[in-house]
């Protein structure tokens, strides 16, 4: 019976993911877009934005000590935080999950976020999948946009979050 509640506990969450995965069109839409959005049932109506900017961005493609790294690998990539004025916000670093996913942790003052997403491409539209502190209990989705110095940019990213509570639906 365990291993029976066990796999529903999988199925559930990884629905969950599956319906953040398909709310990240949300994140990229105009201001006006986004309301119609949200009014339609794909937001919450206490749905905010958040804005990170990224400094100092670099990838590192892992590999064994004294080897080169393996081409096609996902990178591990990590910068500096901060907010849309300009003020110090924490720090970023990603970890590849495997072939097809990359874990993205944003390390803030006032708590932690984690992302999921494709492990490929510097560009796209990502998972929220929890938080700590003040993100604890949200969900939703973001753009990033990252141009780390090893790919060829300028040592930038940008990071546009859709948030909002979680709140249950009970079935009926």
């Amino acid at each position: 019976m365990e291993s029976a509640r066990a796999g529903t506990t999988r199925r559930r969450v990884l629905v969950r993911l599956g319906g953040l995965l398909g709310a990240t069109t949300a994140a990229g839409l105009a201001p006006a877009a986004a309301d119609a959005h949200r009014r339609k049932g794909g937001c919450h109506d206490d749905a905010r934005s958040l804005v990170l900017l990224g400094a100092n961005w670099h990838a590192m493609r892992p590999a064994e000590p004294g080897a080169f790294p393996v081409p096609g690998s996902a990178p591990i990539v990590s910068g500096d935080l901060t907010d849309a004025e300009g003020a110090e916000a924490g720090t970023f670093r990603s970890q590849p999950l495997g072939d097809s996913a990359t874990l993205h942790r944003f390390e803030l003052a006032d708590g932690m976020i984690l992302g999921l997403g494709p492990a490929d491409g510097d560009e796209g539209d990502w998972a929220v999948a929890g938080g700590t502190g003040a993100y604890s209990g949200l969900a939703g989705a973001y753009h990033a946009t990252q141009r780390s110095f090893e790919s060829g940019g300028d040592g930038t990213a940008a990071f546009t979050f859709q948030l909002s509570s979680q709140t249950r639906q009970e079935r009926p």
